[in-house]
């Protein structure tokens, strides 16, 4: 009885592991098909996309109205067909976990197969997205809107412990903010590429926390392959890993490329060059080996402890949200 005991807990445990290493390596595509059951949705959007109900076909675009407000649970999947996009002018509250991940794709399953993103424009509300997988956006540059996975225009959003990849605009392939405020933690941004600026993320006239987040193999076809600022209001920028981005011009890790650069605060950040390496388990495992020279180089105020009570690891996966 006490070896079946420990053989199941031994199990367990292993089956814990497992699918904790399943959601940090990224492993997540699932190739939809088509061909099973899917809750179909378009047009007008509010209330709850509940799980029960997963996973979700996104026919045309989804709209979020002024005072209305979409609820996504945790471990929901949308596949989103060919050119169609999330307009929010309400509110986006996607609220995942470690254990159940949020999925936006594309509901193909070949390089041709590519939606238009998310776009947050004037909203009087804050948006949210927690453990989500955003990916496979590519924009049509003839559209009103074309930058980034996610494009903010005059809202707020929170972005915390997201993996946002393999995403193509012309103005920051992963994330584009214009005169907005956005809190950015302890997320990944990778291959993503852009067209003229910011292979990660572009910020233009707005307020921004990036703190704890990795930056890698993004790259641009103009200038700056990971993060270009133009006329920052506040920005932070933390404890962060920045790795083998590119661009043809300009810096490829973190650009300010017009106004005021006082207003930008960066500090204890790995900012790569040459054979600089942040020396990660994997190419697919963004967590650090124990060799890595990010671990404990992060902010050493105690507020940016990581979990284990221990000074700050640079990099997703240090600081106070960085158990995922």
């Amino acid at each position: 009885m006490f070896y079946k005991i420990f053989y199941i807990i031994l199990a367990l445990m292993m089956l814990s592991l497992s699918c904790r290493e399943n959601i940090v390596s990224e492993d997540n595509n699932i190739n939809p098909g088509l061909g099973g059951d899917y809750t179909e949705i378009s047009g007008n959007s509010s209330g709850i996309l509940a799980l029960a109900d997963s996973p979700f076909l996104v026919l045309d675009d989804i709209n979020i109205q002024l005072k209305d407000s979409l609820i996504i649970e945790p471990g929901v999947i949308l596949f989103i067909e060919n050119n169609k996009k999330i307009n929010v002018a309400g509110t986006l509250i996607a609220d995942g976990s470690r254990e159940k991940i949020i999925n936006f794709r594309s509901s193909g399953d070949t390089n041709n197969d590519w939606w238009y993103g998310i776009r947050i424009t004037s909203s009087a509300t804050i948006s949210i997205f927690k453990f989500c997988i955003i990916e496979h956006v590519a924009q049509d540059f003839n559209d009103q809107y074309t930058n980034g996975a996610i494009e903010i225009i005059n809202s707020q959003a929170v972005i915390e412990n997201c993996i946002i990849r393999t995403n193509y605009s012309l103005y920051g392939g992963g994330l584009s903010a214009i005169n907005s405020d956005v809190s950015l933690m302890n997320n990944i941004f990778r291959n993503n590429d852009a067209e003229v600026y910011g292979g990660a993320i572009y910020l233009q006239n707005s307020t921004s926390v990036i703190i704890n987040n990795t930056f890698y193999r993004n790259s641009c076809y103009n200038y700056g392959g990971g993060i270009v600022i133009a006329d920052p209001l506040t920005i932070e920028i933390q404890n962060n890993i920045f790795y083998d981005n590119f661009s043809f011009t300009g810096d490829r890790r973190l650009s300010i490329i017009s106004g005021d650069s006082s207003n930008v605060m960066e500090q204890y950040n790995f900012l790569a060059f040459a054979e600089m390496n942040p020396m990660f388990v994997s190419p697919d495992n963004l967590h650090l080996s124990t060799e890595s020279p990010c671990i404990n180089k992060g902010n050493p105020d105690p507020q940016y402890n990581d979990t284990n009570g221990t000074r700050n690891d640079q990099g997703a996966f240090g600081g106070p949200g960085g158990d995922w």
